[in-house]
């Protein structure tokens, strides 16, 4: 075999096949290399009879770090290039995007409105275990001015005995004056019966079954009662049917608001930076700063009735063929409204198709509703006008975070805030007003921290609020958080506050204190002393349901025979001795 052409790594002049250095420079051949670290073939020794160097030779450990460092190294870059591009991208994506996009970037971080999160929550929060208490309420003082009829009062106090478990609730209540028993009353409930009596008034008990309690009171009244029935449902059975509703209700209003906004176009969109943004909050009824902010982003866009007419062209076109969702309007909704609405139309010479051939069906009224509200679309708005309705404004932090929202028209301006406060509590603030600037506008304030919650309220009728400071002990038995509860109210000239607390007492086990004090223009006129305990003696809560009398089966005479009884115990017994304590 002839011999091999090499070239030298260093100036790449010819070498022979088996010269040790280049003849031009001198540099060393890989022959050369491979001879001064001796014989290729195979080794043993360290490594063994099967041929496997342990370690290798230096040279070779030392190329195979060196690749090894090089590779880190490249993969050291790429990631840093991926990295800071990933930053990159991530800090100017609203540049990046169509002003209409980062629109919907924005209002997909900040999330909708959950009806179904709504149900669920409030089911949570009425969720209460089984319990028998027995709650005592006494007058703990009157004004100054009270004078002795006042100081009797304090005499006073109503007893409440409570037990209530999964399938059934009973009730006892009497009112007591110097520990003497004046009138008292007792209730009772399950799935399908509630039952009463007055005991001290009236020997018998009474008896109603649910379904026909309307029908009942109708009777007995003589006014037309709405019917209701009992359904062989459990409760399990119509949460679980709320909570399928609620998510079906979520998942369309979610289709149909995407319907809305996709119909606008995109040229009707625009953003740009703002560096510096300032929220103020008008909770104390007038403007006043509330939040700063920097490095902002503002989305604006414009509706004009052109764009309705697309959109609810569109939103009604996907109605009309929704026949689950319009089986679910018709469900909750009494489309004799709707019934009433086209009666009058019809008799005063407007021509409607709106209930067609069958005016008892919900789902035929709505339907038909849906279809002539398309096809006069062009008679509420104008599908060729193209002045703006509304301006909407968005602006959002710096980590695309919605923190206000406004509408504004010829003749509104509607803001929607949110931000946090120095003491930690999160904002949300809602103003409407004639513009901007208007100083005389309906307000609202919400605001929720770690120790607790409220609302304010500021309207032409006056100014409100109702709040909550937890106390940090957490809920007592029946489900009532431990701490503050504030309802405060003022109107022209007048200022109302109801103050409760709830605490334990420290001096008795398994015992709650609950204080209500009422003040008129901030001067006391009294306050109630609660004590809750745990209830021993459940004697007065038994209710024989098939010994009490059924009032479906009473009539008007009998009512008022029963009412006549009761009426005379009550002025014999209870007004004759109130009368002598009190003078009257």
């Amino acid at each position: 075999m002839g011999g091999l052409l090499m070239f030298c790594s260093k100036c790449g002049s010819k070498i022979p096949d088996g010269a040790k250095f280049c003849a031009n420079c001198g540099q060393a051949t890989q022959q050369a290399a491979g001879a001064a670290s001796g014989p290729s073939g195979s080794m043993q020794g360290a490594g063994g009879a099967d041929g496997v160097v342990a370690g290798g030779s230096t040279e070779k450990r030392g190329l195979g770090k060196g690749r090894l460092r090089k590779g880190f190294a490249v993969l050291a870059a790429a990631v840093a290039v991926i990295l800071f591009a990933g930053f990159f991208i991530k800090a100017n994506a609203w540049r990046l995007m169509s002003a209409k996009s980062y629109y919907g970037y924005l209002e997909s971080r900040s999330g909708q409105i959950s009806l179904n999160k709504l149900y669920r929550d409030s089911m949570k929060a009425a969720e209460v275990k089984p319990f028998s208490k027995d709650i005592v309420f006494t007058i703990d003082s009157i004004g100054t001015d009270a004078g002795i009829r006042g100081r009797l009062l304090e005499e006073f106090s109503l007893n409440l005995k409570i037990d209530r478990d999964k399938n059934k609730t009973a009730g006892y209540v009497s009112v007591e004056f110097m520990d003497n028993e004046l009138v008292d009353a007792l209730f009772y409930r399950d799935r399908k019966t509630v039952g009463f009596g007055i005991p001290l008034l009236y020997d018998d008990y009474f008896r109603c079954d649910i379904d026909k309690l309307f029908t009942t009171i109708s009777k007995l009244t003589g006014n037309d009662m709405p019917e209701i029935t009992v359904a062989d449902k459990s409760p399990e059975q119509y949460r679980k049917e709320m909570d399928k509703d609620t998510r079906l209700l979520d998942e369309r209003l979610a289709k149909y608001l995407k319907t809305l906004m996709n119909s606008i176009p995109g040229s009707n969109f625009s953003k740009k930076s703002e560096d510096d943004v300032t929220i103020y909050t008008w909770a104390g009824g007038r403007r006043k700063k509330a939040a700063e902010f920097k490095n902002c982003r503002t989305v604006r866009f414009t509706v004009a009735e052109k764009d309705l007419y697309v959109a609810f062209d569109r939103v009604l076109s996907d109605l009309e063929k929704d026949d689950e969702f319009i089986g679910l309007l018709a469900k909750y909704y009494d489309a004799g409204q709707l019934l009433s609405i086209g009666r009058y139309r019809n008799y005063y010479g407007y021509e409607s198709s709106l209930f067609g051939n069958d005016e008892n069906d919900p789902e035929s009224v709505i339907k038909n509703w849906i279809t002539e509200t398309r096809e006069n679309l062009g008679d509420i708005f104008d599908p060729e006008d193209d002045y703006p309705l509304m301006e909407v404004k968005v602006i959002a932090d710096s980590k695309d975070n919605i923190i206000f929202r406004q509408i504004i028209t010829d003749y509104s301006f509607v803001s929607l805030a949110t931000y946090s406060n120095p003491e930690g509590f999160r904002i949300t603030e809602l103003n409407a007003a004639g513009d901007e600037y208007d100083e005389e506008r309906t307000a609202i304030y919400l605001y929720s921290g770690r120790k607790g919650k409220g609302a304010m309220w500021h309207t032409d009728f006056g100014t409100g609020e109702i709040s909550f400071m937890s106390s940090g002990e957490g809920k007592s038995d029946i489900g009532m958080e431990y701490g503050m509860y504030k309802l405060k109210m003022s109107q022209m000239f007048s200022s109302y506050e109801l103050d409760i607390t709830a605490e334990k007492d420290q001096n008795e086990k398994n015992t709650d204190l609950l204080r209500l004090r009422l003040y008129v223009d901030n001067e006391r006129i009294g306050s109630v002393k609660a004590v809750v305990r745990d209830l021993k003696d459940k004697s007065k809560l038994t209710f024989n349901k098939n010994k009490a009398k059924d009032i479906s089966e009473l009539d008007q005479y009998d009512l008022m025979d029963i009412g006549e009884s009761i009426m005379e115990n009550f002025e014999a017994g209870v007004a004759g001795r109130m009368g002598s304590f009190l003078g009257w």
